[in-house]
């Protein structure tokens, strides 16, 4: 059974952590670029504020897209505000999706600030009405209203965020620059609020082609706009995302670069480009970019996060963790944060430090299917199966994905109960076929499945062709090349699998998960006693006992004279 990190960026066994999507696409991307800004005076907390999608009053067909454009283009702009802190917009958009209290978003986002407001358009004319209120009594800080030309829309935002700013006695800000050149043409600033807008629903294919579309054209008209090719590399990596189709991070890269040259001290072309180098396995190109956005925006808390992905990425374990938790410091009263680190002491074997973290996500948000998906995933880390089986029904109550449904099979797996575990990854593999980790995983539970047994092999060929190309996106994925060598020597390809899973153990490597995928690819292919070694390894990196005591695949070993020493070897083994 293999054994793998959570999925958003891959899966474990099914324990795919299902880390918010809150850093697939999502940084802020300013239409304005504010001067270096400062940090908040000692001892004064900044104020938090979220920026809600604007509703569109007119009877323009898709002006809602305006709305959620707009949204990011003014949080964007008051990030650079001193003494603020704004919620990133993706974030926004998924509470506002689920509920309109202010009170209750204003929990879910850790905000004690929120700016809504309304956008009117007759003919060339449009007219923005906002308020600032206190989500807790709803009194009004501050309310007006604003009107401007469609052809001018920078502009508008540009005046509605000095409004915000003396409304919230926030301390003077270096002078802004210049109108970003190259959108000076008609209708080009309206279509790209509108392809902003487009891209807050990254996940939607049709979202993600139409901003394509809006952004391609206005790169043909304005090629001198760094803003719009910054946006342009972000849409391709969107649809790369939805596709897994690695032909369209060639275009992604190639609309990064030109944005550098046209803007190279612009944070939002470095946190375009850091999204891109993680996501193509260039750790120290991200931290150096990601570094490059903290310069000119140093609370900027989706570049901290950004940072720490890419400190993660290149095994620089103290500094990724030391920049989760100045990202929490940020926002202190934001769940994504939590969960991040929470992931960050997952894949490090911290699963006790994992648990608290995605503990604090679940009180802060009480409805969230992925948090508990996550806790579940550390008590099953923990060998606490039941527990683990708890949260993750909780999670499906929620809401019933395929990850919630692979969750629960992997943890039915462990307590052999297989045609249950089957049934559950067939669920999931129903709603996406699209994950290598399930097909897997439904062939380990059917081949335990006595009358199901020759139904495996498809499961095992299907999980091998979608991680082949996984791996081709990210040769040096270490966690891919495991998975896929687990495949191969479940199949009989023993020669191959014993290659990549040489190419998946780095020197030195110390994840729990990749160490006992190791000890599973060896016994299978006829080395128990180097899968022994590698048991001691992954216990002493911090692996529980009681899942290898409950995997199949490992049977063979218990009679060992070494199999119950090297379990005893778990720094918490006194503890037991």
């Amino acid at each position: 059974a293999a054994m793998a990190p959570p999925r958003s960026s891959r899966g474990r066994r099914a324990l795919r952590f299902a880390v918010p999507a809150l850093l697939a696409l999502a940084v802020a991307w300013a239409v304005l670029r504010p001067g270096r800004e400062s940090p908040s005076p000692a001892g004064t907390a900044p104020k938090s504020l979220a920026v809600l999608p604007f509703r569109n009053l007119s009877s323009l067909p898709g002006g809602q897209v305006i709305g959620e454009g707009l949204m990011e283009i003014v949080s964007a702009r008051l990030a650079g505000m001193p003494g603020l802190q704004v919620v990133t917009p993706t974030a926004v958009v998924a509470a506002a999706d689920k509920d309109s209290e202010f009170s209750h978003l204003a929990k879910t986002l850790g905000a004690n600030l929120i700016l809504h407001g309304t956008f009117q358009r007759q003919g060339d004319r449009i007219r923005i009405a906002y308020a600032i209120v206190n989500p807790i009594n709803r009194q009004s800080v501050a309310a007006g209203t604003l009107d401007g030309t469609a052809s001018d829309l920078f502009l508008l935002q540009d005046r509605l965020a000095e409004n915000v700013s003396q409304a919230l006695k926030l301390p003077r800000r270096a002078p802004r620059t210049p109108k970003p050149a190259g959108l000076e043409g008609a209708g080009a600033q309206e279509r790209y609020v509108q392809a902003i807008g487009h891209l807050q629903r990254y996940d939607r294919p049709t979202s993600v082609d139409e901003a394509v579309r809006l952004l391609e054209a206005l790169a043909r008209e304005n090629p001198s706009s760094a803003i719009v090719q910054a946006a342009l590399a972000r849409a391709y990596l969107a649809r790369f995302n939805l596709t897994r189709d690695s032909e369209w991070l060639g275009p992604a890269a190639a609309a990064g670069e030109r944005a550098r040259q046209l803007d190279p001290g612009s944070p939002e072309v470095s946190s375009t480009l850091g999204e891109l180098y993680l996501r193509t396995g260039k750790a120290a190109q991200a931290v150096t970019v990601y570094g490059a956005a903290l310069a000119a925006q140093p609370n900027n808390f989706d570049a901290t996060l950004g940072l720490a992905r890419a400190y993660d990425a290149a095994e620089n374990a103290v500094r990724s963790e030391e920049t989760y938790n100045r990202a929490i410091r940020l926002q202190p009263g934001y769940f994504g944060g939590y969960s991040k680190l929470g992931g960050f002491y997952f894949n490090r074997g911290r699963w006790d430090d994992a648990a608290t973290a995605f503990q604090k996500v679940t009180q802060l948000t009480p409805d969230n299917a992925r948090a508990f998906a996550n806790l579940g995933a550390c008590q099953f880390a923990l060998g606490r199966f039941d527990l683990a089986l708890a949260a993750f029904q909780k999670s499906l109550a929620l809401d019933p994905t395929d990850l919630a449904w692979s969750n629960i099979g992997t943890v039915q797996y462990y307590l052999g109960r297989y045609p249950e575990s089957a049934a559950a990854f067939e669920k999931a593999l129903s709603l996406v076929r699209t994950h290598y980790e399930n097909w897997s995983n439904l062939g380990d539970a059917l081949r335990l499945i006595p009358d199901r047994r020759k139904e495996a092999a498809a499961a095992y060929a299907k999980g091998i062709q979608l991680a082949r190309t996984e791996l081709a996106t990210n040769p040096d994925d270490a966690q891919i090349r495991s998975y896929l060598a687990l495949c191969l020597a479940k199949t009989g390809k023993a020669a191959e699998a014993r290659e990549h899973l040489r190419q998946a153990l780095q020197p030195g490597t110390d994840r729990p998960e990749i160490l006992f995928n190791a000890a599973v690819v060896t016994n299978r292919i006829g080395a128990p006693a180097d899968a022994v070694a590698y048991l001691g390894r992954a216990v002493r990196a911090g692996f529980n006992p009681a899942i290898i005591r409950n995997e199949p695949e490992l049977s063979n070993l218990r009679n060992r004279d070494d199999f119950e020493t090297v379990l005893r070897q778990h720094p918490e083994a006194s503890s037991r």
